[in-house]
């Protein structure tokens, strides 16, 4: 009998919840750790119909979608521009430093 699409987005959800702690575990290799649980999700689709397999994987990677868009983890997409006015400042300490040891000197 074929999981219900709620059954479904469930798991996704599980799995996203499981992965999410892992990656603030020291000893879980993240890598070892996704494809564990990308096996048992193949192990389980082998016995669906094909038909069902391709809804089951369609529903399953929708909701993984759906949860890493809502996810703050990924705000990496959004522009820095905190650094741009940290090395502009940065950039002005050292131009003046440059000017008061060897621009003046010299003109003095």
């Amino acid at each position: 009998m074929p999981p219900i699409d709620t059954q479904v987005a469930a798991l996704a959800q599980y799995h996203h919840k499981r992965i999410d702690e892992a990656l603030f575990k020291d000893t879980t290799h993240l890598g070892k750790y996704g494809l564990k649980l990308r096996f048992k999700v193949e192990e389980f689709t082998k016995t669906l119909s094909e038909a069902d397999r391709e809804n089951f994987y369609a529903i399953y990677s929708a909701e993984l979608e759906r949860l890493a868009k809502e996810d703050d983890h990924h705000a990496h997409d959004e522009p820095e521009t905190g650094n741009l006015g940290v090395i502009f400042v940065v950039l002005v300490i050292i131009a003046v430093v440059i000017y008061y040891l060897f621009a003046r000197p010299l003109m003095g």
